[in-house]
């Protein structure tokens, strides 16, 4: 039923959703050798619909939350699953002509893709928002298409849309991804240093992608600005949030004072602040034409 484009749309979509249902019952082996490549080809499809992806995703993220092999990439050919293939977990720097794809692999590319559905978007966000806060996942690109997302004027306006309380709770929901974002970016970066971390190096990123939106041009519309200082300002703000709560409990655990919080001899983290300039400084140097330059030193400086 999944496969079979005659059986319409709808029936498809119903046969994935209670496919990532029925798999958390069956033996982990099967569910990677098996049911794994068949939801990724099924969600990295782009001529595949909207819904269907959706459902894909949504099953290989409840699947990725208990089996740690979901995350491994695997190998997706053009006749495998539909004919009855079956995909296998390679390292990524194996000799084949065979692409190998990551569940992250999936994610970044749904979420950077201009060709994307907004709504499918969205549902990669929430996807991505619940592996990196259970830590399967830790990728900075992805963290700043997230940041990205919770500026995005566009998102903010769909958000402010008259949407009825039902709607709201659905996933795809532009409201509930804006409201999911304002808790999750906190709450990451207070659960680990890797989360800390992960948020740090999501800055050059950040910078590519804010870049490659201001140069997009739509004829008949103001060219669209971006608040990227805000966006600087909002990730070092999460992060000494984290910090200052890491010291906190550290110093409740240890019960020293707040002088001795950090471990006397142990190495300090480096500044938010520091970071950003640096990461900034970088990227001005070797990527932005002059144009582009001057446009950040006036947003940021």
């Amino acid at each position: 039923a999944i496969t079979d484009a005659s059986l319409g749309a709808l029936v498809r979509e119903a046969g994935v959703s209670c496919l990532g249902r029925y798999v958390i019952l069956m033996d982990e082996d099967i569910i990677i050798e098996k049911f794994k490549p068949l939801l990724m080809d099924i969600a990295i499809c782009d001529n595949e619909k909207i819904e269907i992806r959706a459902q894909a995703m949504l099953a290989i993220c409840d699947l990725a939350f208990m089996f740690e092999r979901m995350m491994a990439p695997i190998k997706l050919g053009n006749d495998a699953n539909v004919n009855g293939g079956v995909g296998a977990d390679v390292d990524i720097g194996a000799d084949d002509n065979t692409e190998a794809v990551s569940v992250s692999d999936l994610l970044q590319q749904v979420l950077s893709s201009p060709s994307t559905k907004r709504s499918l978007a969205i549902v990669a966000a929430e996807c991505s928002t619940k592996l990196l806060f259970t830590g399967r996942i830790h990728d900075a690109n992805i963290i700043a298409h997230l940041v990205t997302m919770y500026f995005d004027k566009d998102l903010a306006a769909t958000e402010n849309m008259d949407e009825d309380e039902e709607s709201v709770q659905e996933v795809g929901s532009a409201t509930r991804l804006q409201q999911l974002l304002t808790i999750f970016f906190p709450a990451y970066s207070m659960s680990s240093k890797i989360s800390r971390d992960t948020l740090l190096a999501s800055f050059k990123p950040l910078f590519a992608i804010v870049n490659e939106k201001v140069g997009i041009k739509v004829k008949g519309k103001r060219a669209v600005t971006w608040p990227i200082a805000k966006m600087v300002e909002y990730i070092i703000h999460n992060v000494e949030t984290g910090e200052d709560s890491a010291t906190d409990a550290a110093a409740a655990i240890s019960g020293a004072d707040d002088d001795n919080a950090n471990g006397g001899d142990e190495e300090q983290e480096s500044s938010p602040v520091l970071v950003a300039a640096i990461a900034l400084c970088g990227y001005l140097r070797k990527e932005l034409d002059y144009v582009s330059t001057t446009a950040y030193e006036r947003s940021l400086f």
